[in-house]
C-alpha cells in the first residue's frame, strides 16, 4: 500500500479508532473489508461499532459468523478462568489473571470482543510449581519441549527458569482434541527484554474485576496498564491493529480517571516512559481525540504501523535479534546497556542451549 491509501482500512479506522460514525462514503469492497478485519483480529469490535444491519451485506453476515465462532473458545476460557481462580483460592495461592477475556471485560466491558484460546495468569516464582501441580491434577500436562527443561539436570532447569517467563499447560478431552491452553507466567517477558514486574509488587497493586459475577484477581489500572503496552508495543510492536484499538479502549474507559503520574513514575523506574510517550503518540497520530486531562504528548506518524495493519505480513518468529531490536526500541536510554548486557547473558549460556538443541534434534530424529 506504500504511497496510496486503503478506502478499506481508513473506513475501519474511521469506525474503530477515530469514531467519525459508521456511514462508509461507497464504493468500498467488503471483502477487503472483511480481510482486514479479521487479520488484525477486530472484526468483532467492528460489527459492534458499525452497529447497523448487516442483514444485507454478505460479507458482514459471514464476519459476524465467524465470529460467532471464535466466541465458543474464548466462552471455554472464561469458564476455565472462573474454575482456575476458585482452585487457586481453596489452595492459597495468589495469581493475577490478565489478556484475553479478562482484557476484553477490563477494556469493553464484554468478555467476548477480544478472542482467545489460552488463558494467562501471574504467578510469583515461589507459587509457580504447586499451581502447576494443581492443574495437572485437573488434567493439564505440561507440552513436552518444557518438560524436557524442568526434568533437565539442576543447573539447566535454573537457567530455563532465569531465562523464560512462562510455562504453557495444555488439556485435551478423551479422544484426544485439545480444549485449551493454561499459560503460568511468573513475569511479563524474557528477562533479556528487561520488561519486570516484580512480584513483591503483586499484593501492592492488586484488585478485583467482576467477570461474569464473580471477583476475581487482577492488577489496578496502572500497573495494567504498563502491562498492556509491555505486550502489545514493547513485544509485539503493535503488529496488528487491534492491539491499538486496545489502547484506545482503556483510555476511552479509563484515560480521564488514570493517575498519570503513578503510570510515569513505574514506567521511569523501568526505563520504559519512552515506551509511554511512543504508545500514546502512535494512537494520537491515528487520529484518536485527545482529552485535555491525557498526558501531553507528541503525534506519532502511523504511516508504517497502517501499511503492516493492511499488508498483514507473517510475524516473524521470536528470535533473539527481533526481541533484541524491539526491546532497544522501546527503553530509555539510560536503560539500553541492560537490554544488551541481558542479551549477551542469554546468548552465552550455552548449558540452556545444548539442552535445547539436545531436545529439538530428538525430534527431528523421531
Amino acid at each position: 500500500m506504500k504511497g496510496k491509501q486503503s478506502p478499506e482500512l481508513d473506513f475501519i479506522l474511521s469506525v474503530c479508532i477515530r469514531e467519525e460514525g459508521n456511514a462508509h462514503p461507497g464504493g468500498l469492497d467488503w471483502n477487503e473489508i472483511y480481510r482486514i478485519a479479521e487479520g488484525n483480529r477486530i472484526s468483532p469490535l467492528f460489527l459492534q461499532k458499525l452497529n447497523g444491519n448487516i442483514s444485507m451485506n454478505p460479507v458482514l453476515q459471514q464476519m459476524e459468523s465467524r465470529s460467532k465462532t471464535n466466541s465458543l473458545s474464548t466462552m471455554w476460557v472464561a469458564g476455565e478462568i472462573l474454575r482456575v481462580v476458585k482452585i487457586s483460592r481453596d489452595h492459597q495461592i495468589p495469581i493475577h489473571v490478565y489478556k484475553g477475556p479478562v482484557w476484553s471485560q477490563w477494556l469493553y466491558g464484554d468478555f467476548k470482543i477480544r478472542s482467545s484460546g489460552d488463558l494467562d495468569l501471574f504467578v510469583s516464582e515461589e507459587n509457580l510449581f504447586p499451581l502447576i501441580k494443581l492443574m495437572l491434577d485437573t488434567g493439564y500436562t505440561i507440552l513436552p519441549f518444557h518438560r524436557s527443561l524442568l526434568d533437565a539436570p539442576d543447573d539447566v532447569r535454573k537457567a530455563f527458569l532465569d531465562s523464560d517467563y512462562h510455562i504453557p499447560l495444555q488439556r485435551t478431552d478423551a479422544t484426544g482434541h485439545l480444549q485449551g491452553v493454561i499459560e503460568l507466567h511468573w513475569r511479563i517477558a524474557y528477562p533479556r527484554l528487561c520488561f519486570t514486574i516484580f512480584p513483591e509488587e503483586f499484593e501492592t497493586y492488586s484488585t478485583t474485576l467482576d467477570f461474569l459475577g464473580s471477583e476475581i484477581p487482577v492488577f489496578r489500572n496502572e500497573l495494567q496498564f504498563l502491562m498492556l503496552l509491555i505486550n502489545h508495543g514493547g513485544k509485539e510492536n503493535w503488529s496488528h491493529l487491534r492491539y491499538l484499538v486496545d489502547l484506545k479502549a482503556y483510555m476511552d474507559r479509563y484515560g480521564e480517571t488514570t493517575n498519570w503520574g503513578e503510570v510515569y513514575e513505574l514506567a521511569t523506574r523501568r526505563g520504559i516512559k519512552k515506551l509511554v510517550d511512543d504508545s500514546l503518540g502512535l494512537l494520537r497520530g491515528a487520529g484518536y481525540r485527545w482529552s485535555p486531562l491525557f498526558p501531553d504528548v507528541k503525534f506519532l506518524d502511523p504511516s508504517d504501523w497502517i501499511e503492516e495493519w493492511y499488508h498483514l505480513p507473517p510475524q516473524p518468529a521470536n528470535t533473539s535479534w527481533i526481541l533484541f531490536k524491539r526491546s532497544m526500541a522501546s527503553h530509555d536510554l539510560t536503560s539500553k546497556p541492560a537490554v544488551l548486557l541481558e542479551h549477551l547473558r542469554f546468548l552465552t549460556d550455552f548449558r540452556l542451549h545444548r539442552q535445547k538443541l539436545k531436545w529439538y534434534r530428538s525430534q527431528a530424529e523421531g
